[in-house]
């Protein structure tokens, strides 16, 4: 309907919402793999290289306001959906990514409060299998996130390795 509306240049308000709501879904899964590629970057720093742990305190300290933009995307997201298009497909893995990522929020807010190893590691743990879900859910999305996630990663190894020999 978006596509046809887009064809003739007049889009109507109600399918402008839908849009802009699906692209806060959009946001989020961009934003989300910005939170995931902690995974990778938090042994950078220990790193030697200066610019591998700017890096990385650079996306520890963004890890936790995008984890938080990514819960308000994502629920904005949801209630718009289950309240306008419950009978889609979709909106099964959307409610399962949705469980997946409250549970992440709890065990990341309660990180702080009680130190224990399995807390972190269940987080991060969530944190892996929220990405099937995800892909299940979003699609392509997913996998150019993925993508520009590892290419990040893959660069900021680069940047290391190149480091330690200059310095060795």
């Amino acid at each position: 309907m978006a596509t046809e509306q887009m064809e003739r240049g007049v889009v109507k308000l109600p399918v402008r919402i839908g849009i802009l709501f699906n692209d806060f879904g959009t946001y989020a899964v961009y934003l989300g793999a910005v939170c995931i590629s902690l995974l990778w970057l938090k042994r950078g720093l220990k790193s030697q290289s200066k610019i591998v742990r700017r890096i990385g305190k650079w996306v520890l300290k963004l890890h936790e306001f995008s984890g938080w933009a990514v819960v308000v995307l994502i629920v904005a997201h949801s209630i718009y959906f289950l309240i306008k298009e419950i009978h889609v497909q979709y909106i099964y893995s959307g409610a399962a990514s949705l469980i997946i990522l409250l549970t992440i929020v709890g065990y990341g807010s309660l990180i702080r409060k009680v130190r224990n190893i399995w807390m972190r590691a269940i987080h991060r743990y969530l944190a892996i299998v929220w990405i099937p879900v995800l892909w299940i859910h979003a699609g392509k999305d997913v996998i150019f996130a993925a993508v520009a996630t590892f290419a990040v990663v893959l660069l900021v190894n680069m940047l290391e390795k190149a480091s330690v020999r200059s310095n060795g």
